[in-house]
């Protein structure tokens, strides 16, 4: 433990390395280096300070770690550093960069892990589960919702957000956009699998399974129709 913080610099320095093979172990080594942490707030602020870096390489490994330790080690995180992070991914969501918006899904997917009721709630209501006004947006929100799905489906259980989590990746499996159709895919596949899971609302199971079937023998798209049937395999 005495070297912690040495072993906080080095870390965090390969993360700016020019090659991905040695960012990513960095990212993996940051993981291990949470678990070790008494006091997690100046890691998570190093990382967080990271994911606002003008390199566009540099960025997404940010977010990577930021995802990693956050499920891993998020839950000693102090409020307040959790509600600076949830600013950040919100305001990313509609970030023009694809690459950007899958590692912000999954960043909220592990924000949820632990985050505040209340907090995740608004969170939730007020800037995921709305249709977005362009398509990086609608993207974005359809990825956290897979992310929300992969790393804290309970919660949407317990926080009662099933229907309305639903209704809004029904209405993004019917997008003419063929990331965001298949990002709903993505996502709706989990959501089923939650569901078939849990035993819970089967209504709503009827209306994913049915709107992904459809998806199965889209008439306009072969990439949509292709991995729509490949979710329906995973399920």
């Amino acid at each position: 433990k005495p070297f912690l913080s040495q072993l906080q610099t080095t870390f965090m320095k390969s993360l700016n390395d020019g090659t991905r093979e040695v960012r990513e172990k960095g990212v993996t080594a940051l993981t291990k280096l949470v678990t070790l942490h008494n006091r997690v707030d100046n890691l998570f602020t190093d990382i967080h300070h990271g994911t606002k870096n003008e390199n566009l390489s540099t960025r997404e490994t940010m977010f990577a770690a930021l995802q990693g330790t956050m499920f891993i080690g998020g839950a000693n995180m102090s409020p307040n550093l959790a509600l600076s992070i949830s600013v950040t991914l919100t305001n990313h969501i509609g970030a023009p960069e694809d690459t950007i918006r899958t590692v912000n899904g999954a960043c909220i997917g592990s924000l949820a892990t632990f985050f505040s009721d209340d907090e995740l709630d608004k969170l939730i209501r007020e800037n995921i589960i709305p249709q977005g006004q362009t398509k990086e947006i609608k993207h974005g929100r359809v990825l956290a919702i897979a992310g929300l799905l992969r790393y804290a489906p309970d919660r949407m259980s317990k926080m009662d957000l099933i229907d309305e989590v639903t209704s809004s990746l029904l209405a993004s499996m019917e997008s003419d956009n063929v990331s965001v159709c298949n990002a709903a895919n993505y996502a709706g596949g989990q959501l089923i699998i939650h569901l078939l899971n849990s035993g819970e609302n089967a209504a709503c199971l009827f209306k994913l399974v049915s709107a992904l079937a459809t998806n199965c023998g889209h008439n306009s798209s072969n990439d949509v129709r292709s991995f729509a049937t490949n979710m329906s395999h995973m399920v």
